[in-house]
C-alpha cells in the first residue's frame, strides 16, 4: 500500500467536515485522522524512502486555509499541517512542513529541495515530471468579479481581459484548454490577492473557493464581490513527490 493514499485515504474519510468553521478547531482533526484506513493501490507513489533518523521535508502554501496557512502570530496552521503532524507521530518519521508561496513549491519539489507536495492538482503537464497518489478532496474554482462589472456568465467572457491568480496554478493552462486565452496576472498567495482586489489593483480573478473564499469572507466590503454561479473547473488534490522518487 502507499504512503501518500494512506494519507489521502485519511482526509477522504472526514471531507464532508472540511468547511470554514473548523478553522477554529484544526485540533479536533487530530482525532479523527486516527480513523483513516489504508489503501490498497500498490501503483501508487510511495513517500521518500526516510527512516526515523531522517526528515521528510513538505512544502506546503502560505496561504491557502482551511489547508495551510499562517495565523496572527505567524505559527503555521491548518489540516495539512495537522495532518502531517499526526502521521509524523504515528510513524516515527520527522515531518518538516514549509510553508511557501505556491509558485515556488514545484520547482523546489523537482530541485529535490523538498521531498512531497500537498494538495496540488496533477496536470497532463505536471504529470511529466512528478508522481500523484490518489485524489483524496476535489475543491470548486471560480471565476470572481467586482460588482461594478455587472454579470459574468461564461468563461469565453473572459477573453483578453486581464485576469488575476495565485502563482504556481494551472489556470492558464486549464482555460486554453477550454479555448479561452487570458492575460494571466500573477500574485504570491491568496491573501495579496484579495487585497489587490479590495483596492480595486484588480477586478477579475480566479481561485479555490476555500483559498478565495475565505480572504473574501474577512472583508469589510465582501458583498463588493461576485463569482459565477458555476464553478469553471474542480480540482482534484493529490499528494505529489518527483517522478521515480
Amino acid at each position: 500500500s502507499s504512503d501518500l493514499d494512506r494519507l489521502g485515504k485519511l482526509f477522504n474519510h472526514h471531507k464532508a467536515r472540511i468547511l470554514f468553521p473548523l478553522l477554529v478547531l484544526a485540533s479536533l482533526f487530530s482525532v479523527v485522522y486516527l480513523f483513516a484506513a489504508t489503501s490498497n493501490n500498490s501503483s501508487s507513489p510511495e513517500l521518500p524512502k526516510k527512516g526515523k533518523g531522517h526528515t521528510i521535508r513538505v512544502a506546503l502554501g502560505n496561504s491557502f486555509p482551511p489547508y495551510s496557512y499562517y495565523d496572527a502570530d505567524q505559527q503555521a496552521r491548518g489540516m495539512d499541517v495537522d495532518l502531517w503532524k499526526l502521521w509524523s507521530k504515528k510513524t516515527g518519521v520527522r515531518v518538516e512542513t514549509i510553508l511557501i508561496p505556491w509558485e515556488q513549491a514545484i520547482p523546489k519539489l523537482l530541485s529535490g529541495e523538498v521531498d512531497v507536495l500537498t494538495s496540488v492538482t496533477p496536470t497532463p503537464l505536471r504529470s511529466e515530471k512528478m508522481d500523484f497518489s490518489k485524489s483524496y478532496q476535489s475543491m470548486e474554482m471560480f471565476v470572481y468579479f467586482h460588482r461594478k462589472m455587472g454579470s459574468i456568465n461564461n468563461i469565453k467572457e473572459l477573453e483578453d481581459l486581464p485576469v488575476a491568480m495565485p502563482g504556481g496554478t494551472p489556470f492558464v493552462e486549464m482555460f486554453k484548454e477550454m479555448g479561452v486565452r487570458i492575460k494571466p496576472v500573477y500574485y504570491d498567495n491568496y491573501e495579496n490577492l484579495i487585497k489587490a482586489a479590495q483596492d480595486r489593483v484588480i477586478h477579475v480573478f480566479i481561485g479555490a473557493e476555500a483559498g478565495a473564499g475565505f480572504y473574501i469572507s474577512r472583508l469589510e466590503g465582501s458583498s463588493e464581490f461576485r463569482r459565477m454561479a458555476k464553478p469553471f473547473h474542480t480540482d482534484q488534490l493529490c499528494m505529489a513527490v518527483r517522478k521515480g522518487d
